[in-house]
């Protein structure tokens, strides 16, 4: 049995695979809104970063 989920080698969220045994589309929508949500902080965590460096 694969678990609902691979994980990508460009991040280290995890993907979630709509597969057999695998999620609703509302859980499937769910998880790519936490995965989109993650991703946006750890942009806008960049962003701080590089404005700051600038700074000094």
């Amino acid at each position: 049995m694969t678990p609902p989920y691979e994980e990508t080698t460009h991040d280290s969220l995890y993907y979630y695979k709509n597969n057999d045994i695998g999620m609703s589309s509302t859980e499937k929508s769910l998880s790519d809104m936490f995965i989109l949500h993650h991703q946006h902080q750890l942009m806008e965590k960049i962003d701080d970063e590089l404005t700051n460096q600038s700074l000094d």
